[in-house]
């Protein structure tokens, strides 16, 4: 006969936000002594046993072997560090980010002084844009998000919801910012349809059973063997696409990035995952991530054409935002391998969607090219997902 003894000790400073002290402390009627685990007891059949101990029995204090000691003596590191394992995110492997952190953070990339090559005409007036005025930077972004998250979608009174959000975020960051404008614009992003249809998807009423908020990923590269490169994600891009996509063409600029080589782990967290259900009835499972970037030209007044789909796949590229949206997209089809049932790339995966939200304005917001402004959805093929995934897992020869 087998017996499982469980040794706990209630005293440290820590224990009480343990997980394991949670399930034994927890009573099962108000009043009822959570130390004698009755609840476990009664629902065990005479399987499981409570004993308290008053005194810890005697013990002897620790004492080192009789005899001489051994002389001591420094320690000399006579083996070569291996720099290249390492616990690395998107923000790492980016140019101008050296130091990997624990998630990435919403990098508000300056664009470029001039406008694209091709500006688009600005006839007829532009809706309102009521985040059109409020501050940029990373620190803004953080505030975005982090409502943005702490909103569920489907709430009775969600205009009320995301103001209660909006005003608490405010007051813990005592920043001086525009509550109402903040308000109006996160509506309005939330309101906006994510496509060219106003029969798409729309954020508002997605069902929180099936929308997951910061989904944290940690997952092993290359743990022996040759390190990955970025040079590897690039050959595996160009063997997935053909010469003129853009993203055939953003292959070359990783390229001119730096040859980062590790390994190790990857990590990250990903804003928002929704599982969508398309016309032809299936689901299919979407990565978001929210963006506060500023797209207008410097020293121009604000439009929503800023937010073309021209200039939002200019700035994928310049930002590397590509780059993030494949490894989210890994880290998707990873988890949903393990966890949906039946799981097929080809028929699951459902791309990205990455959601400027200054220049989502609701319903009014304009379709140009084909695109709903603000918002950049992009399905790289599920064979380039896969094959990414592979490598990052393969056991190289250095």
């Amino acid at each position: 006969r087998h017996q499982l003894i469980v040794w706990w000790i209630d005293q440290t400073a820590d224990v009480a936000s343990s997980k394991l002290h949670h399930i034994l402390t927890d009573p099962v009627a108000p009043g009822e002594d959570p130390t004698a685990l009755s609840w476990l007891v009664h629902g065990s059949d005479g399987t499981v046993a409570v004993e308290t101990v008053e005194r810890l029995a005697d013990h002897r204090r620790y004492a080192p072997p009789a005899g001489d000691a051994p002389a001591l003596s420094v320690a000399r590191l006579d083996r070569r560090l291996d720099y290249e394992w390492r616990r690395t995110s998107f923000t790492s492997l980016s140019p101008g980010h050296p130091i990997a952190s624990d998630r990435d953070t919403d990098d508000e990339a300056a664009t470029d002084d001039e406008p694209p090559e091709d500006p688009i005409e600005r006839s007829g007036p532009d809706p309102v844009m009521p985040m059109a005025a409020l501050p940029g930077g990373t620190a803004f972004g953080t505030l975005v998000h982090h409502i943005l998250e702490n909103v569920p979608f489907d709430a009775d009174d969600l205009d009320t919801v995301v103001r209660t959000e909006v005003e608490a975020a405010i007051r813990r960051a005592a920043w001086n910012l525009d509550a109402d404008a903040i308000t109006r614009g996160l509506i309005t992003a939330i309101d906006t349809p994510l496509g060219p249809s106003t029969d798409d998807p729309v954020l508002r009423g997605m069902s929180t059973s099936r929308t997951l908020d910061e989904m944290q990923f940690d997952f092993p590269v290359r743990t022996t063997g040759a390190a990955m490169t970025i040079r590897a994600i690039a050959s595996t891009i160009r063997d997935h696409s053909r010469p003129g996509d853009p993203l055939h063409a953003y292959a070359a600029r990783l390229d001119d990035l730096p040859p980062t080589r590790f390994r190790g782990s990857l990590t990250g967290a990903i804003d928002l995952t929704a599982a969508i259900e398309g016309p032809d009835g299936a689901t299919r499972y979407v990565v978001m991530d929210y963006k506060t970037n500023r797209l207008t030209p410097f020293g121009e007044e604000p439009a929503i054409t800023d937010y073309a789909v021209a200039t939002m796949r200019r700035v994928m590229a310049d930002s590397h935002y590509y780059l993030q949206a494949l490894l989210y997209q890994v880290a998707l089809h990873r988890y949903l391998q393990w966890r949906l049932p039946g799981y097929e790339p080809d028929r699951h995966l459902g791309g990205s969607a990455y959601l400027f939200v200054r220049g989502m304005v609701g319903v009014d917001t304009p379709v140009i090219d084909g695109e709903r402004c603000g918002v950049f959805r992009w399905t790289p093929p599920a064979s380039m997902i896969v094959e990414l995934s592979e490598r990052f897992a393969r056991e190289e020869r250095r």
